[in-house]
Order: C-alpha cells, then structure tokens, then sequence
C-alpha cells in the first residue's frame, strides 16, 4: 500500500500538468511548480507514459490510465509513425511540427530515427496490449518486432544498429551494450505478447544471438560496460545502473529461452 501511495502520487502529477490538452501528448519538462520549461514532444516520453500509465491501470484499473494510454497511442503513431519508410520519427515541437534537434542528450547523434526510441515503443505498446486488445496496436506491435529483426539488428554481429536517417541508412558508430541485452528480452516479451507461435520461432534466435553478442561488454567485476567504438576498439568502461538492471533481465531471459 505504500508503494501505491507513492505511484498514485506520480500518475496524479503526470496526468495534472505533463500533458498537453491543447496538442496532445505529454511534455519533456516542466520546472518545480509545474509550469513548462520544455514542450518539445520527444517520442520516447510518449511512450514511457504509456508504458507507465497502463502498469498503474493494470493494478487499479484506474480508467483514465487506460484512456490516456489509448490516446498517447493514436498520437503516436498520428504524427510519429512513418507510412512510406516504417518506422517512428524521434521527435516535434510543442504543436507536432517540425524540429532542429531531434535529440534526447547531447551524446546522440542528431538522426530521424532511433533505436532508443523504437525500443521504447515496443515496450510500452506491449503493455498497452496487455490490457487493451485492439487489432490496430496488435498490426503495430507485430511490425516494430520486424523492424527490430529486419531493420535494427545486425544478424552478422549481433548488435544492434543505434542511429539511422529518414531513409534508415546506418549511422552508428559504436555497440551499445545496454540496449543490445534490452533489446534481446524486450522484443521476445512483444512477441511472447502477441501470442504468435510463428513469430516467437522466428525472433527466439534472434534474441539469443544479440544476447550472445553482447558478452564482451561483460567485465571480470560482473559488471556491463557501456559503449564500444569502431574507431580504435575504444570503450566507455562506465558501469551505468539501467545497464546492469538490463543485463539481469535480459540474461535471465536467455537462460530461460537456452537453459544456457
């Protein structure tokens, strides 16, 4: 009951001053009162929302977590969702316009499309559907799966490509490790989701190869690196904590799936 108290606190505040009623969707920042500091609408919040807001509907059944989930959705895939090339585009200015800086820090590259954020729509969609299964989302979860094994993984490494332009032409210069082993559990829970026998055959390899791929990044400590560069086989050795709480899931996963 605690933790209840303290997650009803945060949805309140989220569905008080986060969204915007007058564009839609919810905004990147807001200063200490509540007040907007940053309206931008950068895709990956949209999607953290509703992967938030459809775990709190799962627990209370709280009706305006599903709604607001529902309509995170359709905006989502309204102004994010490409039709001619597949795929989401990063981000938009308060009013769903056109933005310059497309990124979610100054470490990214500055590119249409994103791994980080298509990760993130798999995961939130995939709760979504855990509690709302509409044949619309379902079509839509089912082809970010295949983005993810047709577009975004490298089957001869193993890792995932990070950046890509409109056109999804590669722009990644580095293997991140975090998101490889994230992804690895991620996309077999969309499609362990989804019920689709076909689909599980299919991705099951795959996920066991980026999980594979991704042991170099382990260190003789236990702990998971961050990032490896091409150029020079450089590393960033930093050991963030969303990369070791990702290598739990993701490794716990591929035993699961290898009893490996």
């Amino acid at each position: 009951q605690s933790y209840l108290a303290v997650a009803t606190r945060a949805k309140d505040y989220l569905l008080k001053y986060f969204f915007d009623n007058d564009n839609g969707g919810v905004y990147w920042l807001l200063d200490h009162t509540g007040n907007v500091n940053d309206g931008k609408k950068q895709i990956y919040a949209q999607a953290f929302a509703i992967y938030a807001l459809t775990e709190y509907y799962r627990i209370t059944k709280d009706i305006m977590c599903l709604e607001r989930s529902i309509e995170l959705f359709q905006i989502i895939e309204k102004h994010s969702f490409d039709p001619d090339r597949n795929g989401y585009l990063e981000a938009f200015t308060r009013n769903w316009g056109e933005i310059d800086d497309l990124r979610l820090s100054a470490k990214d590259a500055n590119e249409k499309k994103t791994t980080n954020t298509h990760l993130h729509i798999l995961e939130g969609y995939t709760n979504l559907y855990k509690v709302w299964k509409d044949d619309s989302l379902k079509k839509q979860l089912g082809n970010l799966i295949e983005i993810f094994t047709d577009r975004i993984v490298n089957m001869r490494s193993g890792n995932l490509n990070m950046f890509f332009d409109e056109e999804w032409n590669d722009k990644t210069n580095f293997i991140s490790y975090g998101h490889n082993i994230e992804a690895s559990w991620l996309i077999y829970e969309a499609a362990c989701v989804l019920d689709d026998k076909l689909l599980l055959k299919k991705v099951k390899p795959v996920c066991l190869r980026i999980a594979r791929a991704s042991m170099p990044g382990i260190m003789e400590d236990g702990g998971m690196i961050y990032e490896r560069f091409f150029e020079n086989d450089r590393i960033d050795s930093d050991r963030h904590w969303w990369v070791q709480a990702e290598t739990v899931c993701g490794y716990l996963n591929a035993y699961l799936l290898s009893r490996e």
